[in-house]
């Protein structure tokens, strides 16, 4: 933090005198008063003050959580065995850390969306039939559209006899809201981390009780939540879960399907055989899966175990629960 601070004293010190060898060449009348120079003045002494009341951990985050970071909170789903490095067996906390989608969006709730092309073309999710026909939509048209993505990163040696040992599962949300937002769309200022876990840890407990907060966040988003935007003004805040995107496998595992992808029906499209999928470049001559005839394969899979042989559905999925949500209608491929 020292060497942060003393970076930033320089670098600010630099701006000032930067900033000062512009308003001596500049006409008194433009320099007094001038709302350029005053912004970046007032940026320059923030600067300054923000970093010298940053000598601790939690002034950091108090800091930073005036500048808008929503800092992430902790949610236990269980224990487990655990062995310190000396050796022993302890039992720890299984721990979830969660950012939560409502504060996530109530900071962005003040961004500027662009306004839709509307050439015709399919841009984006604002152009499909979907959209356009969702009474959802049509009555809110300033909702948030949430395009969640999952997949895992190995922290320790990948190829070694402990990999996995280290493994996270990572949530990430693309958020798009008004009636376009191409200004933002493919940009990390528009990715925002959702949940961290221990993939081994979802292995065991499984989506529902990791996704818990996240699951309750959204179903009070699709009814509204009332928070008090940044100039104390109070509003209703909507948000739907449109899409869930990853690659082949962690899309397969949370909508619910099989996980082999050597195994007959492992496409999350249509129904495809394996032994066709060698054969053709594209799925157009496989039944393509729909919401009605998924519902009816997860209600089968319930009650035969063996019915994924025949349909790739192991289960349902559990955004299931969302009763707008469609594990068939929202599965894209992966767009990150």
């Amino acid at each position: 933090m020292e060497s942060a601070q003393t970076l930033n004293a320089s670098t600010m010190s630099h701006l000032q005198q930067l900033l000062s060898q512009i308003k001596s060449s500049l006409p008194a009348e433009h320099a007094t008063g001038n709302k350029h120079v005053e912004a970046l003045q007032t940026f320059i002494d923030e600067s300054l003050i923000n970093f010298r009341e940053s000598d601790t951990e939690y002034k950091r985050q108090k800091v930073l959580a005036r500048n808008g970071l929503v800092l992430p909170r902790s949610w236990k789903i269980g224990t487990r065995s655990d062995i310190t490095p000396a050796g022993e067996v302890k039992i720890v906390d299984v721990n979830v850390q969660y950012v939560s989608v409502i504060d996530t969006l109530t900071s962005l709730a003040q961004n500027t969306i662009s306004a839709s092309k509307h050439d015709g073309l399919l841009h984006s999710f604002e152009d499909t039939s979907t959209f356009i026909e969702s009474d959802f939509y049509s009555k809110y048209p300033s909702a948030y559209r949430i395009t969640l993505y999952h997949d895992d990163i190995e922290c320790g040696n990948s190829l070694g006899s402990r990999a996995g040992v280290n493994k996270m599962t990572m949530f990430y949300m693309s958020v798009g809201n008004g009636s376009c937002d191409t200004c933002t769309k493919g940009k990390l200022t528009s990715i925002h981390l959702v949940l961290i876990c221990h993939a081994a840890d979802l292995s065991t407990y499984g989506y529902e009780p990791i996704l818990r907060p996240l699951l309750d966040d959204l179903a009070k988003l699709n009814v509204g939540v009332e928070v008090i935007s940044g100039d104390y003004t109070q509003h209703t805040l909507r948000a739907r879960l449109e899409h869930l995107a990853g690659d082949n496998l962690a899309a397969n595992q949370i909508l619910g399907l099989v996980s082999s992808f050597s195994n007959t029906y492992f496409c999350r499209f249509c129904y495809i055989n394996s032994a066709d999928a060698t054969l053709y470049s594209n799925n157009h001559d496989a039944p393509k899966r729909t919401a009605t005839t998924h519902q009816v394969d997860v209600e089968t899979a319930a009650s035969c175990p063996d019915h994924y042989k025949k349909s790739g559905v192991k289960g349902a999925c559990v955004f299931d629960e969302l009763p707008y949500f469609s594990g068939v209608d929202s599965t894209v491929p992966d767009i990150m």
